[in-house]
């Protein structure tokens, strides 16, 4: 029974961390239609050396 607990918590957990991640979205993407906020693209490069 502790097994079945302990699945249902932690998928409780990833479904609000998921929630939470999609509401951030969320509230970015209004931001940037409004232009209250636009949006920034960042250019990652990587030196092997």
């Amino acid at each position: 029974m502790k097994a079945k607990t302990a699945i249902v918590t932690v998928f409780a957990l990833v479904l609000a961390a998921a929630a939470v991640c999609g509401e951030q979205h969320r509230l970015r993407m209004e931001a940037s239609m409004n232009d209250d906020a636009p949006l920034k693209t960042v250019d990652v490069s990587t030196r092997k050396g």
